[in-house]
């Protein structure tokens, strides 16, 4: 898309946090509980970020976890590029 682009992002509600999005930018969010009542509000629940790409270029946004805790091995659960003209 054209520069400015902002773009909507969503997380399957099967993806338990914590777990961190990063947009390819430099600028990164973390989500350390969901932002849900209860079981049942939880299971409809989709979280969802906008994000604003200001510069031309290709960016790669991902998805990751860590295994076993903050401090465990990071694992990648999907990617997604980004192109602003």
């Amino acid at each position: 898309g054209s520069n400015p682009l902002t773009v909507e992002f969503s997380v399957d509600a099967n993806v338990s946090p914590p777990f961190n999005i990063d947009f390819g930018d430099g600028q990164t969010e973390s989500v350390g509980g969901w932002g849900c009542a209860d079981s049942a509000d939880c299971a409809n629940w989709r979280p969802t970020w906008s994000h604003t790409y200001g510069a031309a270029g290709m960016y790669t946004a991902t998805l990751s976890q860590h295994i076993g805790g903050p401090m465990g091995p990071e694992q990648l659960l999907d990617s997604v590029t980004i192109t602003v003209k």
